[in-house]
């Protein structure tokens, strides 16, 4: 069966880039968006990169019954996903390393379309956008991402389980999934050499997809300056010729790996609850228990990662150049800091992370310098073999021409033979050649025969799955009769249970009626006891009184004892001066005996100070013993020392020029620093023009709406004393039609006056017609200015919203300007560096050139050490001489057997 080999990304032009403000970086942004209230179990998200054991880690979640766990969620080729393909592709199908298991997107099947792909996943995800939200690291997700995601999650939950999700494409949007999901979020990292060993071993085998995903995620970034940066370092045609890019340029490839990875992981930090070291894992137990004991707590479920391995895999070509690298990833590094704003802790684990990854280079370095030499010198071997194999026939020819000129004629054929030999050699490799061709033809043929048979065996097996999956609706059919029956005998023991617990229930009423009983017994014994305490106080009452009558008799016995104290103090003090005349006697003859003690102790002091002399006597006679023994071996040591001199000069020498050769590269960067520089202040100027336009036409709309505050101001004066006509006229018109009524009701009498009055309610009513009309016109344009001053409001807003995000880019122009002047004066601050290197490797090779004048010397005497053993070899050419004759018969019997062979 082939291995399958993971897809290519796609070759889509590079997009334009915008320069990261202080809102889009990590850690800055103000506006955080609170996660929506969970229907069932919070998410655990795993974030990490491609190669770090994340695989590993999601087969244990997967492997517990509580969890849902998706395998990489953002893959690409979830977009057209297949329901053969999902129950087909694993681990063993590539060269993953990854635990055998079942396969990879089983759990994604529930969400599948049947043309296809998963419902709300619609590929675009990929690459860079996969790494890099709308607005850089601190953006948002997108909606079609956000309903993705939560559909995955709303699946787990609703079969009651906790969704896990799994991605190496989620770095740089871990941030935004925690602020709209919440949950717990695990970050995975590994030690970074052993990660870029897998990526370039995937390489050696043939297998480009890593790196070239990597590049392309750097080429194709947006919203982000330090992925800017990267460009800078990456080859231009990383998208026409990745192969020959890359490998071209190997060891930068490893410094740009490293600094992002680093970038993209101290990032993830900021919103992992718990980060885990793979590598540390499967080394130290305290902190795999550690680590468990975490999961165990955030998740509610125990993991046991107890199987973690460490996996070292062979690079395609090890690093050429390890201190120029190094120096790269400095730099790099340190950018990635600035980019970040970085705190303390955050660089102290960057610090580690690319201190952990050099330890294990040259450890690596180390056990495999040996192999990688012995590959690269065995195809210069086999080309040498034939030549050196000419060389030294000929060689023996010249040796022995004199003393074998008859077998001349021989020797020609045999050279003849040999460049016919040649020949042949050429002929047979042309056909190796083409037999290599068509073994390849073969292959492909045979690859093809067997993706027809994977094919057909595919179609067989999904039609066993589907048997397969009818037996096992069919056992569900009987477990779940099974498991009504269950239900209905758990119900039988749950009325049974009800049963005794109610039998219970009154045994123990019957216990608490006799418990009762027992306490009102034990209320008669207190009240029993109450009445002897009583009795017990009346008794001590009476003691008391005898305790002060006998009191008295013992105050008088007191007065009689003190009398006689005296006597005794009187008798005591004759006793006393006695004793002291005694003591003082004794104290003179302890007195003379400790002065003869202390004559016997000075005398031993002496013996042993002596005797401690003497024993450092001896240990300086053995001390300089072994200086002048350690002085013999130094001499010995400093002939080998001399005779490396050379050596050391010798690479000093190709320091010197490698230093040199940086120094050019350097004046480089600071050229192309000052030209970048150059361009960022002509475009900073730009900016502040469009910024004095925009000021200006902010300032018109601003002056055109405050005109049209004033006329809406006149207007509904305006307004308001139509109104108060409208209400006197309104007023007038009552009046008139009450003076009309009472008109009427005495027309006969009043006929002319009624005609008056009615006259002077049709100019009323007419004059309120026309007040009516002046209102609606007043209230038309009121509605119109009310727009027109909204549209004015807008507008300013929008100049306003531009005006700032003008600013905020101006602003990063000058940070960007200002980081690019200080990569030219770091640049210079380097060049003045390796100016100082330069004059200590010169001195270096100074002193260098005086130790060599003393070698020279000590290579004299050897030289003429050397012309005394000539007379020894001297002696040796006769013996010699006779072995010479006896190879000259050899050589001649092999030369006529060869000629005639």
């Amino acid at each position: 069966m082939t291995k399958a080999v993971r897809p290519r990304p796609a070759k889509t032009p590079v997009k334009a880039t915008v320069t990261a403000t202080a809102e889009t970086l990590p850690g800055k942004k103000a506006i955080t968006v609170a996660p929506p209230a969970a229907a069932g179990p919070a998410p655990v998200f795993l974030h990490s990169g491609f190669r770090t054991s994340s695989t590993w880690l999601w087969k244990h979640f997967r492997e517990r019954p509580a969890f849902r766990a998706y395998y990489e969620i953002f893959h690409e080729a979830l977009g057209g996903l297949r329901m053969d393909a999902a129950r087909t592709v694993q681990s063993d199908q590539w060269r993953s390393r990854h635990p055998s298991g079942a396969p990879y997107f089983l759990e994604f099947i529930p969400l599948m379309d049947p043309a296809g792909g998963i419902r709300g996943f619609t590929g675009e995800p990929a690459l860079a956008a996969a790494f890099f939200p709308d607005g850089g690291l601190g953006g948002d997700l997108p909606s079609g991402e956000v309903k993705y995601v939560a559909g995955l999650i709303a699946n787990a939950q609703d079969a009651g389980r906790i969704p896990v999700l799994t991605c190496t494409r989620t770095l740089g949007r871990a941030d935004a999934l925690k602020r709209r999901f919440g949950g717990t979020h695990i970050l995975i990292h590994r030690n970074l050499f052993h990660q870029w060993n897998s990526f370039s071993g995937q390489h050696r085998t043939g297998n480009l997809y890593f790196l070239e995903y990597l590049f392309l995620i750097i080429a194709r970034s947006r919203d982000d300056a330090f992925m800017d940066l990267l460009k800078t370092f990456t080859p231009a045609d990383i998208e026409t010729d990745f192969p020959m890019a890359i490998e071209s340029r190997y060891d930068d490839a490893f410094a740009i790996f490293v600094a992002w990875h680093v970038y993209m992981t101290l990032h993830a930090t900021r919103s992992a609850d718990i980060v885990i070291d793979v590598t540390r894992l499967a080394s130290d137990d305290a902190y795999r228990l550690k680590t468990e004991a975490r999961i165990r707590e955030t998740t509610g479920q125990a993991l046991d990662l107890g199987d973690a391995t460490t996996h070292v895999d062979a690079p395609w070509r090890p690093i050429q150049n390890p201190e120029t690298t190094k120096l790269t990833v400095r730099l790099l590094v340190d950018s990635a800091y600035a980019a970040l704003g970085a705190t303390s802790a955050e660089q102290a684990l960057g610090e580690e992370m690319v201190a952990s990854a050099w330890a294990e280079h040259r450890a690596h370095a180390t056990y495999t310098q040996a192999y990688f030499e012995a590959a690269d010198a065995a195809p210069r071997r086999l080309g040498q073999r034939a030549p050196q194999g000419a060389l030294s026939y000929s060689a023996t020819t010249v040796t022995y021409e004199d003393e074998a000129s008859p077998l001349q004629d021989e020797n020609d054929a045999l050279q003849s033979d040999l460049n016919d030999a040649r020949q042949a050699l050429i002929d047979q490799e042309a056909l190796f050649a083409e037999a290599e061709d068509r073994r390849t033809a073969l292959s492909r043929a045979i690859v093809a025969e067997e993706r027809d048979a994977i094919l057909a065996y595919t179609g067989a097996e999904t039609q066993r799955l589907k048997v397969a999956l009818e037996a096992s609706e069919a056992a569900g059919a009987a477990l779940q009769e099974t498991y009504e029956v269950r239900i209905a005998e758990q119900a039988a023991e749950l009325t049974d249970l009800r049963i005794a617990l109610e039998l219970q229930a009154t045994a123990q009423a019957a216990a608490l009626a006799a418990r009762t009983a027992e306490l009102d017994q034990l209320k008669v014994g207190f009240e029993a006891t109450e009445a002897a305490t009583m009795e017990l106080r009346q008794a001590h009452t009476a003691l008391t009184e005898q305790w002060v009558e006998t009191n008295g008799r013992a105050e008088s016995l007191t007065a009689e004892l003190a009398e006689t104290r005296s006597m005794l103090e009187a008798y005591q003090e004759d006793n006393a001066r006695e004793a002291s005349h005694a003591r003082a006697a004794v104290h003179n003859a302890l007195a003379d005996a400790e002065y003869e003690k202390g004559l016997r102790l000075a005398a031993v002091a002496r013996e042993a100070e002596l005797t401690e002399a003497l024993s450092v006597a001896e240990a300086g006679t053995a001390a300089v013993r072994d200086e002048a023994d350690a002085t013999l071996k130094a001499l010995k040591i400093q002939v080998n020392a001399n005779a490396a001199l050379e050596r050391d000069r010798s690479r000093i020498m190709f320091a010197f020029d490698a230093t040199r050769a940086r120094e050019g590269d350097l004046e480089v960067d600071a050229a192309r620093s000052a030209a970048r520089a150059a361009e960022l202040l002509a475009e900073l100027e730009g900016l502040r023009l469009t910024l004095d336009y925009e000021r200006i036409a902010r300032e018109a709309a601003t002056a055109e709406a405050a005109e049209a505050r004033r006329a809406l101001a006149y207007l509904e004066v305006a307004h308001r004393a139509a109104q108060d006509d409208l209400e006197h006229a309104t007023t007038a018109t009552a009046k008139t039609n009450a003076e009309l009524s009472a008109a009427h009701a005495d027309d006969a009498r009043s006929r002319e006056q009624a005609e008056s009055l009615a006259g002077d309610l049709a100019a009323a009513l007419e004059e309120l017609g026309l007040l009516q009309q002046a209102r609606d016109e007043i209230a038309a344009a009121r509605d119109d200015l009310q727009i027109r001053m909204d549209g004015a409001v807008q507008e300013n807003m929008r100049l306003a919203r531009l005006a700032e995000t003008r600013s905020e880019e101006l602003e990063a122009l000058s940070r960007t300007l200002t980081d690019a002047e200080e990569g030219r004066a770091a640049a210079l601050g380097r060049l003045a560096e390796s100016a100082a290197r330069e004059a200590g490797l010169q001195a270096a090779l100074e002193q260098a050139g005086t130790d060599r004048d003393a070698v020279v010397a000590e290579r004299d005497s050897a030289i003429a050490e050397r012309h005394d053993l000539g007379q020894r070899l001297a002696d040796r050419q006769a013996e010699l001489a006779s072995i010479k004759e006896g190879v000259t018969w050899r050589a001649a019997s092999t030369l006529k057997r060869l000629g005639v062979g």
